[in-house]
């Protein structure tokens, strides 16, 4: 299930094809995959399919995007929906919506959003891994709109130990500050 748009549906069909994430071969033995901007959920069904041994947790603030995760999930047993987005602390904040597609919502407003928001939670991205026992992960997916700098500030003591980080970035300074950060 998709919104019943050109860009969300193109969107989905890249993820499903192993293009927007490509299987890296070389990575084992995946148990743990955490997806934190989920939108729909066509990456978190995708991993689920190619690693059906490993628990997918899927994060979504936005209530729209969120019901449809939630629905594309629903016939995965290894797939866990969270209705919440992370963050480096606890907190609520206006996301404004697309103009277009959900793909761009953001907490900061942008000529691709409008004015209209909903009031999404945030939580500490440390703290909730924590509070979920998770130990470690494999496959880490942001895709926030801007929010990945903070969440990986956050989980800084777990990067060393993820086998693969497929990350978006929304600006030169923070491809410059996540090269530094993800480097070692």
């Amino acid at each position: 299930f998709t919104f019943a748009t050109q860009a969300s549906r193109s969107i989905f069909k890249s993820i499903m094809a192993g293009q927007t994430y490509p299987r890296v071969p070389f990575v084992r033995d995946v148990r743990v995959v955490v997806d934190i901007g989920a939108n729909v959920g066509g990456a978190s069904v995708y991993f689920a399919l190619q690693h059906p041994n490993a628990t997918v947790y899927a994060l979504e603030p936005a209530t729209e995007p969120f019901q449809l995760l939630a629905q594309n999930a629903r016939n995965f047993v290894n797939i866990r929906t969270f209705n919440i987005g992370l963050f480096s602390e606890d907190k609520s904040l206006p996301l404004y919506r697309s103009k277009s597609d959900s793909v761009t919502a953001s907490i900061g407003k942008s000529v691709l959003n409008s004015n209209e928001s909903e009031v999404i939670t945030l939580r500490d991205a440390n703290a909730w891994i924590r509070e979920l026992g998770i130990g470690h992960i494999d496959l880490l997916k942001i895709d926030t709109e801007g929010c990945e700098v903070a969440i990986l500030d956050a989980i800084r003591p777990l990067i060393p130990a993820i086998k693969v980080v497929y990350l978006e970035y929304h600006s030169e300074d923070d491809r410059r500050y996540l090269d530094r950060l993800l480097a070692p």
